[in-house]
């Protein structure tokens, strides 16, 4: 619930021919006809929103943000779904926390909150894996789960900067790149991100 800079599906160009580099790894073409798009696409018609302004398919962070989490705006009628892939603000964040509300939990040693139909559906998912002898536990504890866009920044900058590091010393990345990238906010980085990620192909 609290990421930064992460929107129609009628307004999307698919025609990709091949897959398009994210990240410096390849991330699959979207398929407009597959079961997933054809429900995202009644999901934010329902809303009165295109996907286009959910996420932006100029965007790579948003558009990366689509494949790898485009569940939460399908996902149960009890739910609040995000009003974009990537928020920008700590106030944007924070009003949609404040829309969406939050129940807390602690599971394990992390004190985990989510919206409270999911926080619900989350202890049913326990105590039924409970009973088969499985624990469900959050990655990373309550970093899965709600945080502010501070706390969000810090853990963009704890994986992207590194990152950077490591393609200079490959040779892949100039200091002007790394200079450019890393002094932007993560939700500003998208453009950007998607040219360099064409140069570590």
């Amino acid at each position: 619930m609290g990421a930064p800079g992460r929107a129609s599906l009628s307004s999307w160009n698919f025609a990709h021919p091949r897959s398009r580099p994210y990240y410096g790894s390849l991330m699959p073409a979207a398929n407009p006809a597959s079961p997933f798009y054809q429900a995202l696409k009644r999901a934010v018609a329902r809303r009165g929103v295109t996907l286009a302004q959910l996420c932006p398919p100029g965007d790579p962070v948003a558009q990366r943000v689509l494949h790898d989490y485009g569940a939460m705006f399908v996902g149960s009628e009890t739910i609040l779904p995000p009003p974009v892939c990537v928020f920008t603000s700590e106030r944007d964040v924070s009003q949609f926390q404040e829309a969406a509300g939050w129940a807390a939990a602690t599971i394990g040693a992390a004190t985990v909150e989510l919206q409270p139909a999911a926080m619900a559906a989350l202890l049913r998912a326990r105590a039924t894996a409970s009973n088969e002898g499985l624990e469900i536990t959050p990655r990373d504890g309550a970093e899965a789960a709600r945080r502010d866009y501070a706390d969000t920044v810090r853990l963009w900058n704890s994986r992207f900067l590194p990152a950077l590091e490591h393609w200079r010393n490959k040779g892949r990345l100039t200091a002007d790149q790394i200079a450019n990238l890393g002094h932007k906010r993560p939700g500003c980085r998208g453009a950007r991100i998607g040219e360099t990620g064409n140069l570590l192909q």
